[in-house]
């Protein structure tokens, strides 16, 4: 009954998966859904403190506030704080669970994300993310948002590189790769653009060391439009698609080719 931890970790996962797929009323908030699991979390722990799937749900919650508020603000950062506290409480109980490194590292990308779109330096927070996608991975071979997801940190951290005006290319490498067992596992459109914009990437820096970018350009347009094939209305794609085209205009123009013909293949 209500002395078992496990009907409270129920409860807590409930108003987790609330939050996550929106199962409330037009207008509402998610703090009553945060309320209630954390509430449902803390008599779990108050039982048995060593329940690492209380922990885990607790750190989750933590997150999807820190979202809702928005990482880049003090009451978000003192959520993802609490969020990452309890992940690693989780850890220290269960430590070759592939789910709480996958949610730390769900946490440190919000916090790069965060840094990253306040033009802070995310050098740190991004090791840390890729060191615990990379010990979810480990953990929970071919298990596809754990791979796409280790992609996102390597494109992140070369993203990081290229604007400082580093060279970023192991790690763009790297994603592309991932990207493309993420593909291999499961070939669902959805995924796809992701390996676009990899390439896209790949293209900027070439551009702008100089160098000749025919080969990622080439590449990502093909992966763009076989995901916009699927999916033609993603906004996202249509302008990764545009960027693509434009560069590979002007590619044409520097090889001393007609552009046109680059934005129709």
């Amino acid at each position: 009954g209500r002395s078992d931890p496990r009907v409270h970790v129920a409860r807590c996962d409930f108003e987790g998966r609330a939050i996550v797929f929106q199962l409330y009323g037009p207008g509402e908030t998610i703090e009553p859904h945060f309320e209630a699991g954390a509430a449902a979390c803390q008599r779990a722990l108050d039982l048995d403190r060593d329940t690492p799937e209380a922990w885990r749900l607790l750190s989750e919650l933590h997150m999807r506030q820190a979202e809702s508020i928005g990482g880049d603000t003090v009451a978000g950062r003192q959520a993802l704080e609490r969020a990452s506290d309890a992940a690693q409480e989780a850890l220290r109980r269960a430590p070759d669970d592939a789910v709480a490194w996958r949610s730390l590292g769900h946490i440190q990308s919000v916090d790069a994300d965060a840094r990253l779109g306040l033009g802070r330096d995310a050098t740190a927070p991004l090791e840390r993310l890729i060191t615990s996608y990379s010990e979810a991975y480990r953990l929970a071979p071919g298990e596809v948002s754990t791979t796409n997801a280790l992609g996102n940190a390597y494109s992140m951290r070369a993203e990081n590189a290229f604007a400082a005006g580093d060279d970023g290319t192991t790690d763009i490498e790297r994603a592309i790769e991932l990207y493309e067992q993420v593909l291999e596992l499961d070939p669902s459109p959805g995924w796809r653009s992701n390996l676009a914009l990899a390439h896209a990437r790949r293209a900027l820096f070439e551009v702008s060391q100089g160098l000749d970018p025919s080969r990622a350009l080439a590449a990502g347009l093909t992966e763009q439009r076989r995901s916009l094939a699927n999916n033609p209305m993603q906004s996202n794609g249509l302008s990764n698609l545009i960027q693509l085209e434009t560069l590979a205009a002007q590619a044409a123009l520097g090889r001393g080719e007609a552009p046109v013909p680059a934005l129709l293949r």
